[in-house]
């Protein structure tokens, strides 16, 4: 039930945090079996909450035992689905429960359970694939050769990229690759640890195409200054917010493949051409929409239930904001966007319950139309992007030149620019 319940309201919350989430592949995850789910992990805890809100089957997770330590949080964590799994730098003592906790995923698993573990290890906000730790192979190895094991047991390689991971209704890509059976893997009980390793490198080499990955670090700070600006290429309709289509992955990524694949001297004369390009901040991303005339007419007709929707909504919205500004310094913010979505959905919640309490008091049942402040937000969203592919067109939309210079800048390095 609680599962059910958080499910509701992130469902609500990504869609309010990101502008745009696209999703390829979603027919290839299997029902009716047991299956590890392998992904990759480069924005704190939100790659979990959007697979759990967009994938056609219920999840469980493997996280960091730690967390469990906190006895309020540890029930809601339990009925969440939630598996601890303790480390070397948690204690020795931690770490002897690891084995029980296998034995409940295991459990889980006969059920027909579907496990996320996030085979990097930890979450880093890098458009770059990590080392594999070998533990989903372990795990799959460990399981298979269990005498009560169920044997059809499935790996499903997934990637989830962030375009501007910390920029409010910014864009995600979700791919999901066909999954495999994992018994392939493990027939011969010799060599098991041969078998590990084979299973580990070959769902890199599957999940490699579907992520960013420019192994030179150093370069990161230009892939995302070219994808902010290759994004002001990309149209980004309001609706659907959730796409099953990946219309522009296959442009971002051979960005990010010709980037990686550079040398010295041509990284360098790239780098001086985005540059003179000028500056683009992470709070004005760029973007194209179709059909100015129709936003036009939306930022007129819905003025006014925008402004009541902005009204009702910004104290949780701030307050989330202004959390995690405090919370975190500017050196940590791989855990930004996961604390002001998280903590927008609490603030959200109660703000709403008490403000409902408090009009009661004076309306009644009536009060309980303060609800409409949710669908109202939404539509302050559609009129805010509206007015921004409108009247603030010149402001959040690369002019002719820019498209100009862009699209000669990326056929200069042989990357082929979307159609426009």
């Amino acid at each position: 039930m609680i599962y059910t319940l958080f499910r509701g309201w992130a469902n609500i919350a990504i869609r309010v945090f990101y502008g745009k989430i696209e999703v390829d592949g979603i027919e290839n995850i299997p029902k009716g079996v047991p299956m590890l789910i392998a992904s990759n992990h480069p924005n704190g805890f939100l790659e979990p909450i959007i697979m759990a809100c967009l994938f056609p089957r219920p999840l469980h997770f493997m996280v960091r035992g730690d967390v469990f330590r906190k006895k309020w949080l540890k029930p809601i964590l339990v009925q969440t689905n939630q598996i601890p799994i303790f480390r070397f730098k948690d204690g020795f003592a931690e770490l002897r429960k690891n084995d029980a906790n296998l034995q409940e995923a295991y459990k889980a698993l006969d059920k027909e359970a579907a496990i996320i573990l996030f085979i990097e290890g930890g979450t880093i906000n890098i458009k770059k694939l990590r080392p594999f730790q070998k533990g989903l192979a372990r795990m799959a190895s460990s399981y298979l050769n269990r005498e009560e094991s169920r044997q059809d047991l499935m790996i499903l390689p997934v990637a989830i990229n962030f375009i501007s991971p910390f920029v409010l209704r910014s864009r995600v890509v979700l791919n999901v690759g066909k999954p495999y059976d994992a018994s392939t893997y493990f027939k011969d009980a010799e060599n098991n640890t041969v078998h590990i390793k084979k299973l580990t490198d070959d769902l890199y080499q599957q999940i490699k195409p579907m992520a960013f990955h420019v192994s030179d670090d150093s370069r990161q700070p230009i892939l995302n200054t070219t994808l902010k600006w290759a994004e002001g290429l990309c149209h980004m309709p309001f609706y659907p917010i959730v796409s099953y289509k990946t219309k522009y992955w296959s442009f971002f990524k051979s960005i990010a493949n010709a980037i990686d694949e550079m040398d010295e001297g041509e990284f360098e004369e790239f780098s001086k051409d985005i540059h003179s390009l000028g500056p683009i901040k992470d709070t004005n991303v760029k973007r194209m929409s179709r059909y100015v005339w129709i936003n036009f007419i939306i930022t007129f007709i819905c003025f006014i239930p925008a402004m009541v929707g902005l009204v009702v909504n910004i104290i949780p919205g701030m307050a989330a904001q202004l959390l995690a500004k405090k919370k975190l310094s500017k050196d940590n913010t791989v855990f930004r966007a996961s604390i002001i979505l998280s903590s927008g959905v609490g603030f959200y919640v109660v703000y709403y319950v008490l403000m409902i309490l408090l009009l009661s008091f004076f309306f009644g049942w009536y009060s309980l139309y303060f609800l409409l402040g949710w669908p109202l937000g939404f539509i302050y969203l559609l009129w805010k992007n509206a007015l921004r592919s409108s009247v603030l067109k010149r402001k959040y939309h690369l002019s002719s030149t820019q498209k100009d210079h862009i699209i000669s800048l990326l056929t200069k390095y042989t990357i082929q620019p979307p159609k426009i």
